[in-house]
């Protein structure tokens, strides 16, 4: 009777160390696949952080340029006006 028994959780064994052998292939398979989807996700955030730069940097950029048309246009009216006073004073 006890050989039988013992027989029988044998048959039960074999199964379920199969089972867990699948479980373990994969846990594997699904840990490379996180290792891979971390190193993305780093690589992503790395690309994010250069992008942020570049937009600072043109933002910087822009505010120059905007800073420099502002006075260019200033001194554009300062000429236009001296020249209108100068033709004037010509004219009397």
């Amino acid at each position: 009777m006890l050989d039988h028994k013992i027989k029988e959780l044998k048959k039960d064994i074999a199964p379920r160390e199969q089972e867990i052998a699948k479980m373990k292939a994969q846990t594997n398979k699904m840990d490379k696949e996180l290792k891979n989807l971390n190193s993305l996700n780093t690589a992503l955030a790395e690309f994010v952080a250069v992008l942020f730069k570049n937009e600072e940097q043109l933002k910087a950029k822009i505010a120059n340029q905007r800073a420099r048309i502002s006075f260019q246009a200033h001194r554009i009216r300062l000429f236009k006006d001296s020249l209108y006073q100068t033709t004037q004073l010509i004219q009397n």
